[in-house]
């Protein structure tokens, strides 16, 4: 439950004096427009130690290992006619049933003591097979378009927040699909799933943390922050034509009716920052087993230790439109930056459907016609190196 998440804003840190105590004051809004990019190291466990509380700590992350790179962005600013409050969305794949997940857009507002999320929207009809659960090629579960708000805003992060700071908070959701299921004559039956989700966070630890640029080659250290255990707790209720959905048809699909699942997050969270630093995710392993681990590789310049200049180009990269439109996609490439640029888009099976030199006189790029629906990576890189990553739709 990841997300494919866009990114932006958290705090200004008071720090009285060297080794002191850390609080995070108030969350400016002043890099809602900035993109956040995250790596992905290989080596996860050798990271489960930093779930462990500790006070004037030095975390160090520079043994991450990254011999197949993986990036995603997050973050945007595109206005929303239904959320006209919000400073910035995210991209999010959210788990239905099994492996079956859907995409959409999760909206935030920033407000002078806290970031919320305020709702969601599915852009565009997402149409699941369902053949490798019922057996039957023809049965379908379909999330149409949609906005879906929340009963209240939830609150992702409150200020000010410094060591022992905790908060809860609990919204509900309402999510729309069809479905089709033959052995249950069922024909694009309208449904909801009623969603309750449940955050809490508390501050456990403070200190600062070592991380690797991956695409600077470099390493940046002393940055100081609030570890924080966050903990995601989900109940749904699945409802067919306004009644409770059958007990044998969740059961074939894994689900239960009302039931919790809890998930499992250590976070690092920095100044100025909106997103993490750093995410330790265990899932539903209660800080046992690390499931992944995701480092911010954005606005990390300023605690530079040691490497080679190779600035960092990923808040200059837009790809557009996405969802594909015309099986065409535009890069807006920076205008002072010279060099080779290249492109490479694969599918959800690490397939690569399309690569090659980017045009930097249009930044046009042109997809095959037999390119099918569904999930894409666009990665650019500039001279070799990956400058951005981008989660596509078609």
């Amino acid at each position: 439950m990841k997300k494919k998440f866009y990114s932006t804003i958290i705090g200004l840190f008071a720090v009285a004096a060297v080794n002191a105590q850390i609080t995070i004051t108030a969350p400016p809004a002043s890099i809602a427009s900035q993109i956040d990019t995250f790596a992905r190291p290989d080596n996860v466990t050798d990271f489960k130690a930093m779930a462990t509380s500790q006070t004037n700590a030095k975390w160090d992350f520079t043994t991450a290992q990254y011999p197949n790179i993986q990036f995603f962005t997050l973050r945007s600013t595109t206005p929303s006619s239904n959320y006209p409050s919000s400073k910035l969305n995210h991209k999010i794949t959210t788990s239905f049933a099994g492996g079956l997940s859907y995409e959409a857009i999760q909206y935030y507002d920033i407000t002078s003591n806290s970031i919320v999320t305020i709702g969601e929207e599915v852009e565009v009809e997402q149409i699941l097979p369902l053949g490798s659960v019922t057996g039957n090629s023809n049965d379908e579960l379909i999330f149409p378009v949609q906005n879906m708000p929340y009963s209240e805003p939830q609150i992702e992060r409150e200020f000010p927040v410094t060591l022992g700071s905790s908060f809860t908070s609990t919204k509900i959701q309402d999510t729309k699909f069809n479905l089709t299921v033959t052995a249950y004559s069922l024909n694009k039956v309208p449904g909801v799933r009623r969603s309750y989700r449940t955050v809490k966070d508390t501050v456990v630890g403070w200190g600062t943390v070592k991380i690797k640029g991956i695409s600077t080659k470099k390493t940046y250290d002393n940055i100081p922050v609030l570890q924080v255990r966050h903990q995601v707790t989900v109940s749904d209720s699945f409802f067919l034509g306004g009644n409770p959905a059958p007990q044998p048809l969740l059961d074939a699909f894994g689900l239960t009716q009302g039931g919790n699942i809890d998930y499992y997050f250590v976070d690092f969270i920095s100044q100025d920052e909106i997103d993490e630093l750093i995410r330790i995710d265990f899932q539903q392993s209660p800080y046992q087993d690390v499931s992944s681990v995701e480092i911010q590789q954005n606005r990390i310049e300023k605690y530079e230790l040691v490497g080679i200049n190779n600035p960092s180009l990923q808040n200059a990269i837009n790809a557009y439109p996405n969802p594909i439109i015309n099986n065409t996609i535009n890069i807006d490439l920076p205008t002072n930056q010279a060099g080779n640029w290249t492109y490479n888009l694969i599918d959800i099976y690490g397939r690569s459907i399309a690569n090659g030199t980017i045009n930097t006189i249009n930044g046009e790029i042109n997809l095959p016609t037999t390119m099918a629906k569904g999930n894409y990576v666009l990665t650019i890189k500039n001279e070799g190196i990956t400058v951005s990553v981008n989660k596509l739709l078609k």
